[in-house]
């Protein structure tokens, strides 16, 4: 489960105040080769975890919420069977899974690209295909159990009912995301524009991994040997009191900020000449790099200001001691 970060404290109330522009809502034909084509539900431990997308040709899924040590996911083909799969790969900072099974006639997907504000998608389901739109890639969330922030991409759907994870795919089919958290609005109060079935009526505000994160997951997925390397630089730090920027609490031991000679007590204030706003702005920023580059930090300690270089690794495990709510 995700919770939203400090900078989306005033989500709901930016939302119920933007316009919305209409969307053409697709065919009953559309929403049936949708989910014919792209998905099949998943379920674990009696219950519907969410609707995976062929990743590959030879059965390999992508699935939502799946728990890699409980049960083995069982898929939901088509004429109604239901096939036991296996976990291949699992990657819980984003709570996607790579699991084995039959490919059931279902199109081997994409990854979409760069999605602009205002452009139509839809969320699948296995009774229908919700249509809404994207809204934005500036909000953060904070994964229950690791305690990392995650860079969240936004988007607004009309009668969304949040059944499972849904992927969210774009008009040419290709995937945007899993939907794994709403906030629902009072549709009286939305600002919305009436165009056929799109309308003021049952207005959701979804979220999912942002475009970045989630190409990082396919990518590492579709390996010989499957596997996703999130960046990270082994510290963690807080909102610097005193002003903007973030203050290092702590430094693992032999991390890459460790052997660039980070320590706690600095206050992080950019990254490559892009300012450091709070802690929320810096798990981000770092969170969208690859593993392997290298950057450029300014810092502050005591009244000197420097730049370090540090160059990005890959999950490095906190301690178990260590406060990880802020954590890269």
């Amino acid at each position: 489960m995700w919770f939203l970060a400090v900078n989306s404290a005033f989500l709901t109330t930016v939302a119920l105040a933007t316009p919305v522009t209409p969307v053409a809502p697709p065919t009953s034909t559309q929403a049936n080769v949708a989910y014919t084509q792209f998905a099949r539900a998943v379920e674990q431990s009696g219950r519907t975890r969410g609707f995976a997308v062929l990743l590959t040709s030879d059965g390999r899924w992508l699935a939502p919420d799946i728990d890699a040590e409980g049960p083995a996911p069982v898929l939901l083909l088509r004429d109604g069977r239901r096939m036991s799969t296996r976990v291949l790969a699992n990657d819980e900072i984003t709570r996607l899974a790579l699991i084995f099974g039959p490919t059931d006639g279902a199109t081997v997907i994409s990854e979409a690209g760069t999605l602009r504000d205002g452009q139509t998608v839809w969320a699948i389901s296995a009774q229908d295909v919700h249509r809404g739109m994207v809204v934005g890639e500036d909000k953060v969330g904070i994964d229950e159990d690791t305690r990392r922030y995650l860079p969240l991409r936004e988007y607004r759907f009309e009668n969304l009912s949040l059944v499972g994870s849904m992927p969210v795919l774009d008009q040419e089919g290709r995937l945007c995301g899993f939907l794994s958290a709403s906030l629902a609005i009072d549709s009286s109060a939305a600002n919305m524009v009436r165009s056929g079935q799109f309308g003021p009526g049952g207005i959701a505000v979804s979220y999912s991994i942002n475009p970045t994160v989630l190409r990082r997951v396919v990518t590492g997925f579709r390996m010989a040997e499957p596997r996703v390397d999130h960046p990270t630089i082994g510290a963690f730090w807080r909102n610097y009191p005193a002003g903007e920027g973030a203050l290092v609490t702590q430094v693992l031991p032999e991390s890459p900020a460790a052997q660039a000679g980070l320590q706690a007590g600095f206050v992080i204030l950019s990254i490559d000449g892009v300012p450091v706003d709070n802690a929320v702005k810096l798990a981000t920023m770092l969170f969208n790099l690859s593993v392997g580059d290298t950057v450029n930090m300014t810092v502050r300690d005591l009244d000197r200001t420097f730049t370090i270089q540090l160059k990005v690794g890959a999950n490095a495990k906190p301690e178990a001691s260590a406060q990880a709510s802020e954590t890269h």
